[in-house]
């Protein structure tokens, strides 16, 4: 890759705190969590708690009571917490590295905590972006951060870069896309999706109540097949089986490590609190007390259950069994396990919508089972929604309605 790849019509800013280095054909982009006035509050805090945590611990190394073993839990837990924050802040680490192939980007802190490539077919276009978060106190805060598109789930990198700096690296981004794949597939699906006017596209206009509408954004789309197929994105976890004149899509969840290490704080940060009252209530039964704790024990409750079903994620699926004339959807669990059959004449249409659009929801597997804005819903010949897959990417409902109406053009009634 030669320098031109990184020239940019937008001024590099003076002291970047991206770094960009063209490393034979490769392009790398480095970038350094942290904010120093965060660090070193957190230090001070760090020490102080610190403090308090070893002397609860020596109080139950050397006389164990389990009052202080559920008051000291919260303490613990916070300080693993904080501990976990500075090591992110003092050893996080980002790098993106674009090659002829494909992009990868690595997250690391002391170990690798995400590690993802991307072939660059799959690729669109990066932006500049904002990510809004709010705090318990309710204070908003916004960061920059570059959003890179994919038709799957899209790369964000460098969160916290400042504005003016995010627009250049967005445009250099683009710049080397543009020059090293030109006419990759993923541009071709995010204009199929987003230009819903030009009529030749592989999703036509939007319609709604039999007339356009002029907020295309928020519309179902009516996909429509072109000459080249649709691939799968290659970090779906949906699996496609054949057999005979029926398809199956099939999705399992899976165990998230940063779901689980949340979901673990939370537990014992809260559940460490009210059993301390709990405790309480068995040393010295008190109605008052008793009814006031109903509320803080149920939200525990919740959390426990949310816990377990975090544990037991890779146990939870999904399945769409698709033939002539029938949708069967099955969802399982370890104690849970629903069947519901769907009868048509023939499908009319795949409609795919897009984040935003809200309607009433017919039939919608568990979001928790995957992880995207997209639905395709499929319309029979009396204009019925019959049913709905969620929770798709881009790239997985383009790829669906793809297989359908190329594999099984007997379903629907436009194509006799």
């Amino acid at each position: 890759m030669a320098d031109p790849c990184i020239t940019t019509r937008s001024p590099a800013p003076v002291k970047p705190r991206v770094k960009v280095d063209a490393v034979g054909d490769e392009l790398v982009l480095r970038w350094r969590s942290g904010n120093t006035c965060a660090l070193l509050f957190l230090m001070v805090w760090m020490t102080m708690w610190t403090a308090g945590c070893v002397m609860m611990l020596h109080k139950l190394l050397t006389n164990f009571e389990w009052e202080i073993a559920l008051f000291a839990t919260p303490f613990f837990a916070a300080w693993v917490a904080v501990a976990c924050v500075i090591i992110g802040l003092l050893f996080g680490r980002e790098r993106l590295v674009i090659s002829r192939h494909d992009l990868r980007h690595t997250w690391q802190a002391l170990i690798t905590l995400s590690d993802r490539t991307v072939p660059l077919e799959e690729v669109a276009l990066a932006s500049a972006d904002r990510i809004t978060s709010t705090d318990s106190d309710g204070d908003t805060t916004v960061e920059g951060v570059i959003n890179i598109e994919t038709i799957g789930q899209p790369v964000q990198f460098a969160k916290g870069i400042a504005d003016d700096e995010a627009a250049w690296l967005a445009e250099t981004i683009n710049t080397c896309f543009d020059r090293l794949a030109p006419n990759r597939a993923a541009l071709t699906d995010i204009e199929a999706v987003h230009d819903a006017a030009g009529g030749k596209s592989e999703i036509e206009a939007p319609i709604a109540n039999g007339e356009e509408t002029a907020n295309t954004a928020d519309e179902a789309l009516v996909f429509q097949p072109s000459r080249n197929r649709r691939e799968q994105p290659s970090d779906s976890r949906w699996r496609l089986t054949r057999g005979g004149r029926a398809v199956q899509f099939t999705h399992r969840g899976r165990t998230s490590l940063a779901d689980m290490a949340g979901l673990t704080f939370v537990n014992l940060f809260w559940n460490g609190i009210v059993g301390v009252f709990v405790y309480q209530l068995f040393k010295d039964f008190q109605w008052f007390l008793a009814l006031f704790l109903v509320p803080f024990e149920i939200i525990g409750l919740v959390m426990i259950i949310s816990w377990l079903y975090a544990i037991s994620s890779p146990l939870w699926g999904v399945c769409y069994t698709i033939r002539f004339g029938s949708i069967e959807r099955t969802i399982w669990g370890p104690v849970y396990r629903s069947r519901r059959t769907w009868e048509f004449d023939r499908l009319s249409q795949i409609e795919i919508t897009e984040p935003g659009f809200s309607v009433k929801k017919i039939e919608i597997p568990p979001k928790r089972l995957s992880k995207g804005d997209f639905r395709i819903t499929l319309i029979d010949d009396t204009d019925r929604a019959v049913t709905s897959i969620d929770a798709l990417t881009e790239g997985e409902a383009l790829w669906m309605a793809d297989v359908l109406m190329r594999e099984h053009p007997r379903m629907f009634r436009s194509n006799d």
